[in-house]
């Protein structure tokens, strides 16, 4: 598998980017939804890594990155939205922020 260095971009770096994207999202929330968010970060760590150096290298186009990428986001909100503690809304404002930190961490090393 990789390294967590993901062709220059640290990957903890980045996981950590969308963790605090989560928390501000979602003010006082973060702690009911604080450790699924740390347990989806750890346990899809590898297939983020997977998905960002296959995009990086060409092997995904920005089509297929994007359908990945609202994958990942619907497994996040899926997560989220079973712990019943934030709004819908809330929840998806918050992984899309998330997601949004890993997107343009990614889009600003492609040449």
């Amino acid at each position: 598998m990789l390294n967590s260095n993901c062709m220059g971009v640290e990957l903890s770096e980045i996981l950590e980017g969308m963790l605090m994207a989560l928390q501000k999202e979602t003010g006082k929330g973060w702690k009911k939804i604080r450790a699924v968010s740390e347990e989806f970060a750890a346990s899809n760590r590898e297939r983020l890594q997977m998905i960002a150096k296959l995009h990086l290298e060409g092997e995904l186009n920005e089509e297929e990155f994007t359908i990945r990428m609202e994958d990942e986001k619907l497994m996040l909100e899926a997560q989220l939205n079973a712990l019943k503690v934030l709004s819908k809304a809330t929840v998806q404002k918050a992984v899309n922020a998330a997601f949004k930190v890993f997107n343009d961490a990614i889009k600003s090393i492609l040449p």
